[in-house]
């Protein structure tokens, strides 16, 4: 990746799995990149935790990145940190929407013309709204990173590395799904993808509905384009909707082949 013309060229390597979960084995090198896996799931939303939480390791991924705080060093919070808007702002936004729509009557001349305004106007406002978010958290990671000023790069590696390794799916892929049938309260989960099982989680939550180790797993696959299926034993097929399907298959793939080379290696 190149920034600007004229800058140098910077390769960047994203990991795929994660073997060894225990950050005081890993060689520096290893280190690093299991930083940047963990940092890169936050910065999708893909670690649970309250807002608060997530922006303090935002401050701490500033520490690292760009030193001590400073009014003229920019960065975008989108690279570090998913802003989403809180549930009472959508849910006032849908209300005005509805309200809206009530007052436009049977379809009609001009009728398409108002629906086109307003969903113009939604837009317009959802951004605004999101604009909003967005600064207030800048400004609330920045208030934390001013806290950390004097802290090393290493010092506010290893403190981020603290906090996320407390997670009990630390170091798994982390997949956004949606469950076909209605075996859970919740559809929309996560399933984590380990070294040792798979397990299902709500978004946002730090324990797990269901877990599986990949002994007890018969088959998996995808039957069709964007559903994979999981068959375990002495429970039902896990069956979910996912874009990600093929990189689910390769990972699993991947730790259930390096599980059995290591049992073979054992003997």
């Amino acid at each position: 990746e190149r920034k600007t013309p004229g800058e140098g060229w910077c390769i960047f390597f994203k990991l795929f799995g994660i073997v060894e979960f225990n950050i005081s084995k890993c060689d520096p090198l290893e280190l690093v990149f299991l930083y940047e896996f963990v940092c890169d799931q936050i910065r999708r939303g893909l670690f649970p935790d309250d807002k608060v939480s997530l922006t303090e390791l935002a401050g701490l991924r500033c520490q690292y990145l760009y030193g001590d705080y400073s009014p003229d060093k920019s960065y975008a919070v989108s690279d570090i940190y998913k802003v989403t808007l809180p549930t009472e702002v959508k849910y006032t936004s849908t209300r005005k929407n509805t309200g809206t729509l009530r007052g436009l009557g049977t379809l009609g001349k001009g009728t398409i013309r108002k629906l086109k305004d307003l969903y113009t106007d939604t837009e317009r406002e959802d951004e605004l709204l999101m604009q909003e978010e967005i600064e207030k958290t800048k400004n609330t990671i920045n208030d934390y990173w001013k806290t950390k000023s004097g802290l090393s790069k290493g010092a506010a590696q290893q403190e981020l590395l603290k906090v996320t390794t407390r997670w009990l799916a630390f170091g798994y892929g982390i997949f956004d799904v949606l469950i076909i049938d209605n075996r859970f309260r919740e559809t929309e989960l996560w399933l984590a993808v380990g070294r040792n099982d798979i397990a299902i989680y709500p978004r946002q939550k730090s324990l797990p509905l269901e877990v599986h180790t990949y002994d007890s797993i018969i088959s998996f696959g995808a039957p069709q384009v964007n559903v994979f299926k999981i068959t375990i034993e002495g429970h039902a097929p896990l069956e979910m909707s996912t874009p990600e399907f093929l990189d689910i298959a390769r990972l699993m793939k991947t730790y259930i082949g390096i599980m059995v080379k290591m049992k073979k290696e054992k003997r």
